[in-house]
């Protein structure tokens, strides 16, 4: 079977205006004919939508209209439409017979065609026609496995006819009357087919699928369908959110790039994350709107038994201490990570001459998140970036179809995305939108944005924007945007291991913001967007925003900061000449105005990286520095390759293996720093060293320090051997109650002991002689009989 392709034998464009036939859609586009062999052929129009051929025939040939992809939109009137149909005449000079078939395809190319072949019977006017209603089952792929739906219809971007047969010297082709008719079926609202597990465990997400008896236009739209689910649980709180429509697909890696294909038939689904053991009780409940009258139907409500288990559960802001993060179910919660915002990073292959990095999709993250795990990573960032997995973006691309209607196959990849990064104990901020999307100077995206009226596919995208800056209060784009949101907390909502959700990254480059802050736009649209949010998201996942450069913006842009609608504090924390290690001494004491947990999401030398010695310093000070400025995790590098691909994952072993049993919650830790003196040996006096640094945190029961080179943190050598020793060092530890006290050191990359000793602390600061060290050593200070004393 051969498919229409750019290089054809000849074409003639023709805009059709098909109006024969009663109620028969109009189709307009562009008439082609591509033979089985590059043969010269003609492709002649005439009055009354007629179309004919002449052409040397060799076994096939293909004849079909194409919409203009520019303006490709969803048409309500062509949707509702029950099938498609053609009128064909076939001549030709040989033993014959031919036989033909309706054909379709959708935008990004998927093929189906009629089930039933006609039998051509030459010189005669023939019909043919196909339904389009999915129950007709009527139309078959060909070359893939996916199943035909109000989807694909919804995307129909080529009809025609295949016609094929023994070769003959000429066949003479016209066709007339191509049109859509009838109307599809719309039957009795209901519920079918709902498959729910009867029983699950608390805090492990539940799947069910489901169908619903009609097909839709829009079945992203709420406004057309609402499906929502309403859940009781042992409390008699009854819960309410809402359902997504989705599509299973199959995964392959060719070469270094990764092919998804749709698999099988569209459907209905939820989510549904127990929080405690008891009985759950679950219905649906359908809102159509897409007829005169809106009609509700509820299903009955089903049963689902949930026991114990010891799951984790979503990540919230401390109670005890709001500088810190914690989970439902108890336990203190610690980023560390780093950010993948998306596999492929030009500025890391230029910058860092890394090489060119394939970018192998759930592939590449796969091979990331093994690392992560045996290294101790238990977070990163990960955005919905129009290159990688956005829901939304212009339809000239493959898998998107403007705004409203979302790519189902970069959904899937999220879910492969986030599943296995719950498996393997990673928690993802993710973040919906990156600033470029809505700038035209920094990053820019809008130039391709869905968004734009003045793109060439502005049409076929829905887009409703002059300027990226009439985002924040354009009716239409908040609805659109509304809309989305609904669709990833119906989606995703539900997902343990989503630590927290960020609007923008770096939104204060979005071209002409200072505008929108200014007159209260930007600041309205977020608590307006976050409590819109947090109605739809059945795990109420901490919600904030991003501004780039440093500490100094979120001051600047304090009062989107103060929302109490988000949770938390996001920043960069790109540096000029400043050691890494004293930024972030600053950045805390600067941001913690704010009350909120404080957490760095890109850093990394400047925002153009750094030589590696650089960068290195600002990955292991970062990393420890966090901790002992009273930050809520560690600061994400913005450098993934560099860690990946340069094996610099023993940075994060080191402080994970050390954060074990750290909680400091409730406890009232003074983090601070600590006088570093250096003994000289044979004299009696202790100076102070001005070339090492200590950062220290607890209270008088507990207490916790990082002893470090200055300058080792400044340009960090690439091998162990090449760190400088440090000896001959006392550390004064102030607070601690008197007793006595185990102290034991650790090695910082391999997280291991390397020293332990008791000391009795009286009425005088305890002055802890330092072991020789190379480069930085940390220190953990416990009453001999607490059992914090005793871990490994």
């Amino acid at each position: 079977m051969q498919r229409p392709s750019t290089k054809l034998a000849s074409l003639a464009w023709l805009v059709l205006v098909l109006s024969s036939g009663l109620c028969q859609a109009q189709l307009t586009g562009a008439w082609f004919v591509k033979p089985g062999v590059e043969a010269p052929c003609s492709l002649v129009p005439a009055e009354d939508g007629l179309v004919q051929t002449e052409l040397g025939f060799t076994g096939s040939c293909l004849l079909y209209l194409e919409k203009d992809r520019q303006r490709l939109r969803p048409s309500a009137e062509e949707l509702g439409k029950g099938s498609l149909s053609l009128q064909l005449k076939a001549d030709w000079d040989g033993a014959g017979p031919l036989q033909a078939n309706l054909f379709v395809q959708d935008k990004d190319g998927a093929w189906f065609q009629s089930q039933e072949s006609v039998k051509l019977e030459p010189g005669r006017w023939q019909m043919l026609r196909v339904g389009l209603a999915a129950t007709a089952h009527e139309l078959v792929p060909v070359g893939h496995e996916s199943t035909w739906s109000a989807l694909h219809a919804a995307s129909l971007h080529t009809v025609g006819v295949s016609i094929y047969g023994p070769p003959a010297d000429s066949v003479r082709l016209a066709c007339r009357k191509l049109g859509l008719t009838g109307r599809r079926p719309r039957p009795e609202l209901s519920v079918h087919h709902w498959r729910l597990p009867s029983a699950g465990e608390a805090y492990e997400t539940i799947e069910s699928h489901f169908e619903l008896s009609r097909e839709y236009a829009n079945v992203y739209d709420p406004d057309e369908i609402q499906v929502d689910v309403e859940a009781s649980g042992p409390s008699g709180r009854v819960v309410r959110f809402p359902a997504f429509f989705t599509q299973d697909y199959r995964r392959h890696l060719h070469y270094n790039r990764e092919i998804v294909r749709p698999i099988g038939k569209p459907h209905w689904a939820f989510r549904f994350t127990p929080p405690v053991a008891g009985e759950y009780q679950l219905r649906l409940v359908v809102v159509d709107r897409s007829g005169e009258e809106p009609e509700t139907v509820s299903s009955p409500w089903r049963v689902l038994q949930v026991s114990a288990s010891e799951r984790p559960g979503y990540v919230r802001v401390s109670g005890q201490d709001p500088r810190f993060f914690e989970l439902t179910t108890g336990q203190f919660f610690y980023p560390i990570g780093f950010n993948l915002h998306t596999i492929k990073d030009v500025r890391s292959e230029k910058r860092l001459n890394l090489g060119v990095l394939p970018d192998k999709g759930t592939y590449s993250f796969d091979e990331y998140f093994e690392q992560m795990q045996a290294n101790g990573v238990n977070a990163a960032e990960i955005w919905m970036a129009s290159w990688s997995l956005a829901l939304e973006w212009s339809s000239a691309r493959r898998d998107y179809y403007g705004l409203g209607r979302y790519s189902l196959a970069n959904a899937w990849k999220l879910d492969y995305v986030l599943n296995t990064a719950r498996d393997r104990g990673i928690y993802v901020h993710l973040v919906l939108d990156n600033h470029g999307k809505m700038s035209s100077h920094s990053d820019q995206e809008w130039s391709d944005s869905p968004h734009n009226l003045k793109t060439d596919f502005a049409a076929a995208d829905g887009a409703c924007l002059n300027q990226p800056v009439e985002f924040f209060d354009n009716a239409q784009a908040r609805r659109y945007y509304r809309n989305r949101n609904r669709y990833i907390a119906a989606r995703w909502g539900a997902q343990t291991n989503i630590f927290g959700i960020e609007f923008w990254s770096e939104g204060d480059l979005i071209t002409n913001m200072q505008k929108a802050y200014d007159d209260g736009r930007y600041v309205d649209w977020h608590r307006q967007m976050a409590r819109e949010f947090r109605e739809l998201d059945q795990g109420e996942h901490l919600l904030t925003t991003h501004f780039c450069g440093d500490y100094n913006k979120e001051i600047k842009y304090r009062n989107v900061c103060e929302l109490p609608e988000l949770a938390y504090v996001v920043a960069d924390a790109y540096r000029g000449k400043t050691p890494f290690v004293e930024h972030m001494i600053k950045h805390q004491e600067a941001l913690k105005i704010f009350g909120k947990p404080l957490l760095v999401t890109e850093f990394g030398g400047t925002s153009q990286a750094g030589d590696y010695a650089l960068l290195r310093a600002d990955l292991h000070g970062g990393l420890w520095a966090a901790f002992f400025t009273g930050q809520a995790g560690t600061p994400f590098l913005w450098w993934h390759a560099f860690i990946h691909k340069l094996k610099h994952y023993q940075h994060f072993k080191g402080l994970a293996a050390f954060m074990e049993g750290i909680d400091p919650r409730g406890k009232e830790y003074v983090f601070g720093q600590a006088a570093v003196g250096q003994t000289v040996v044979g004299e009696e006096a202790a100076g102070p060293n001005p070339d090492v640094g200590c950062l220290t945190a607890g209270n008088s029961q507990e207490f916790y320090g990082w002893i470090y080179h200055k300058q080792t943190m400044v340009a960090y050598p690439e091998s162990a051997e090449e760190l400088p020793e440090i000896t001959n060092q006392t550390v004064a530890v102030q607070g601690l109650g008197q007793a006595d006290y185990l102290v034991r050191f650790f090695d910082t990359v391999s997280g291991q002991e390397v020293v332990r000793l008791t000391c009795e602390v009286g009425e005088a600061p305890l002055q802890l002689a330092v072991p020789a060290f190379r480069g930085d050593l940390a220190f953990k200070v416990a009453p001999a009989a607490c059992p914090l004393a005793s871990l490994p």
